[in-house]
């Protein structure tokens, strides 16, 4: 147990909490990184042995291109495995991590969009947009920014990059030319309105997740003391284990319990333990502050 014993109210302080949260922030922030590209990496490892060995994945609606259909998937493995490489050792602040996540999605997001639109033209490509944006959201624990950059990126790289493959090849523009059912018009902007619900609802949920986040470190904080455990409780008190929010001394927090506190007997009990307590000075004896 720690030497010392702290005796405070629990006034708010917004700058050490913001403090404390940093600190929270970026510990939180490289281990959720390092687990979100390990799923993607997986992710990767699992999409390029069902396409080659289990699943049959329809004839490209672009023949010629046919041949790039099993290494279209096989390089997400590669790019997910640098975005790990980089965030794996403990050495960035927590805003790096987060900009070397958000370039590694926004990266296989636009190889998604570029193969699907030479191979796939017409293919929806909701599942794969909800894959990104919400396996960020569920496990990255960044500010709303972030995501809605992510949203951002995803609602413009789809039609973008089918607009692109139309102008600029040759085989995939005589494949629009030929379609009497539906034109490139009609698919971009059904695809643009989904992905904008998508990444909307993605925006909410990162709001939400991390919102909560706040108010929970809030909550466990007494006046200038983050909360970490509890230690043992008495017949009027509690005893937690806790630091200073800015100078990270460990200590111990005796809290009085409601009922407890409501009784000016109780109270006065309380204040004489803690003077008879300060007036002791032996090693062997805690310091009250």
């Amino acid at each position: 147990m720690p030497s010392r014993l702290a005796v405070t109210r629990a006034v708010p302080s917004p700058g050490s909490a913001g403090t404390t949260f940093e600190r929270e922030f970026r510990a939180v922030m490289w281990r959720r990184a390092r687990a979100a590209l390990a799923v993607g990496v997986a992710l990767s490892v699992l999409m390029n042995v069902l396409v080659r060995y289990v699943l049959q994945r329809p004839d490209p609606d672009i023949a010629r291109y046919a041949w790039l259909v099993p290494s279209v998937y096989l390089w997400f493995i590669p790019i997910y495995g640098a975005g790990l490489a980089l965030v794996w050792w403990d050495r960035w602040s927590a805003r790096t991590v987060a900009l070397m996540v958000l370039i590694t999605l926004l990266v296989s997001g636009l190889h998604d969009a570029i193969s699907s639109s030479v191979l796939y033209p017409t293919e929806e490509r909701f599942y794969a947009v909800a894959l990104f944006l919400f396996l960020a959201a569920a496990l990255m624990p960044w500010p709303v920014t972030y995501q809605v950059t992510l949203g951002i990126g995803f609602v413009l790289m789809y039609p973008v990059a089918g607009l692109v493959a139309s102008a600029s090849i040759p085989e995939v523009n005589a494949f629009w030319q030929a379609q009497t059912e539906t034109s490139i018009r009609h698919v971009v902007v059904d695809q643009t309105i989904m992905v904008a619900i998508l990444a909307a609802v993605s925006v909410y949920i990162t709001r939400t997740l991390y919102t909560m986040r706040r108010e929970l470190h809030a909550a466990s904080r007494l006046g200038n003391y983050v909360i970490e455990e509890e230690l043992g409780k008495g017949g009027m008190g509690k005893v937690y284990r806790a630091q200073h929010a800015l100078i990270r001394r460990p200590t111990a927090v005796k809290v009085m319990e409601a009922q407890a506190a409501r009784s000016p007997e109780a109270i006065a009990r309380f204040e004489r333990e803690v003077q008879l307590s300060a007036t002791l000075t032996h090693p062997n004896t805690i310091t009250i502050y």
